[in-house]
């Protein structure tokens, strides 16, 4: 994060393009943390309902797990990269619905790189336009199975629809 220049009389040197720049970064990197710590406290709560116990608790003589500790995981979201978010987890392994496993990517971020392949764009060059939406050039790139899991995961959920309205097989492709 740059500082902004403060002139001899205390006034600040004010570069319109330079500012805007400034207050759009520091805006995205505030939304950033905010959406972190909102994911963090999601994932919390949904522990908590998971256990039927908060923090501190003491429970009934069935309790059927325990907290385990934190694992970190990054996210990359349209908002940028999240680094190091706080997965709760538990001895027996608590499932989140919220950040399901393996997860890496938002669904629109998947979305948006299956609709860049759609449209014919490399899988070398899907990385490159890719690195925008991590923030910070992340040294974890789509690989080149991400489209294609992406396809399979449009063709299932196609199937899917297809199956509950009057669509049939040759209509998919």
């Amino acid at each position: 994060m740059r500082e902004l220049e403060v002139l001899d009389n205390g006034h600040l040197k004010l570069d319109f393009a330079e500012c805007k720049e400034f207050f759009e970064q520091e805006l995205a990197e505030r939304v950033r943390a905010q959406l972190k710590r909102l994911i963090e406290q999601v994932l919390l709560a949904e522990q908590d309902r998971y256990l039927e116990l908060g923090y501190y608790e003491h429970a009934p003589l069935s309790r059927l797990d325990y907290r385990n500790g934190f694992y970190f995981r990054d996210l990359v979201t349209q908002l940028g990269r999240l680094a190091r978010v706080r997965v709760p987890r538990t001895r027996q392994g608590f499932r989140s619905q919220v950040l399901p496993r393996y997860q890496r990517r938002q669904q629109a971020v998947n979305n948006l790189i299956l609709q860049a392949f759609l449209r014919g764009i490399s899988t070398r060059q899907v990385a490159k336009c890719s690195n925008p939406c991590s923030a910070k050039a992340t040294p974890r790139k789509p690989s080149p199975t991400s489209p294609a899991n992406s396809t399979r995961r449009w063709r299932t959920f196609i199937a899917a629809r297809c199956a509950t309205t009057t669509c049939t097989s040759s209509s998919m492709g």
